[in-house]
Parts: C-alpha cells; sequence; structure tokens
C-alpha cells in the first residue's frame, strides 16, 4: 500500500491546523455541562472523553518526550493482543479519566500552538513514515453520513 500524498502545501495544512486548534478551544468553551455528557459517534465516549482523547493527540504534537511515552504504553497494550491505534486512543481517554470539561479546555488552549510548533518541525524523513501496521480507513463521504445514535 502506498501512502498518499497530502493535498494541500505544508504551508496551508500548518495555518489550518493552527486556526482549527483555536476554534476547537473555543468550541470547548462554547459548551453547557450538558453538551459535554452528550454520546458521539464513537459508541463508547461522550463528548468529555472524545474531548480528552483529542487533548491527548495535541499533547502528542506538542512534545516528541510525550509522543514516545504514548507509543511506548500503547505498543504494550497493543502487544498483548490489542489493536495499537485503539489502545493509543484509549490511552489518552483514561489518562485524563477525573479531568474537568474547564480543565480539558485550558489544557487544549495552551497547547494547541504547542502542538502547531511540534508538527511544523517534525522533520520530512518522519513525516514520510508510513504506519507498521494497516490502518482501516474511511472516506469523508462516509463519515459524513454514518449514523450517530442521538
Amino acid at each position: 500500500m502506498n501512502p498518499r500524498e497530502s493535498v494541500l502545501p505544508r504551508p496551508v495544512a500548518m495555518g489550518l491546523a493552527a486556526t482549527e486548534y483555536g476554534r476547537c478551544a473555543e468550541m470547548f468553551r462554547s459548551l453547557s455541562p450538558a453538551q459535554w455528557a452528550m454520546p458521539t459517534g464513537c459508541p463508547a465516549w461522550d463528548v468529555r472523553q472524545m474531548a480528552a482523547h483529542m487533548l491527548g493527540m495535541v499533547e502528542m504534537a506538542a512534545s516528541i518526550r510525550e509522543n514516545v511515552r504514548q507509543q511506548r504504553k500503547a505498543t504494550k497494550v497493543a502487544g498483548s493482543g490489542g489493536v495499537y491505534l485503539d489502545a493509543l486512543t484509549q490511552l489518552q481517554v483514561d489518562e485524563r479519566v477525573d479531568w474537568t470539561p474547564e480543565r480539558i479546555t485550558g489544557r487544549y488552549a495552551a497547547r494547541g500552538p504547542k502542538a502547531v510548533a511540534g508538527r511544523r518541525r517534525t522533520p520530512g524523513f518522519i513525516r514520510r513514515r508510513t504506519m507498521p501496521v494497516l490502518q482501516a480507513s474511511i472516506t469523508l463521504d462516509e463519515l459524513l453520513n454514518a449514523e450517530v445514535p442521538y
């Protein structure tokens, strides 16, 4: 399987990432307590848990040390019969299980700019690497037309 080529020039993608991290933090700030508890398209997680996962990904992008730490823990779990990506995302949720929406929001807003900087400094030879295990993919149309149990 050949890696997909990005359709966006890297500077454009980095600018969009910065904008989207900021928009996401603003969206988190706008949520009511009831909205934080709503289900998501991921049946196992509510909005707070999804935000915890998103924060975990921001933390990975912001810090090489954190990236390596999360990868090692997820690899260890996946090595005992799990799926790496599932292990990684669940780790991110589990490590923030007792975090309040306010804490998630504040940390996300603070770390978003660091994540953009981390993504910018990722060398090309790392960016061109493929995932070691075939990943399931979904098209944008499939994502947008997915049935969400609300």
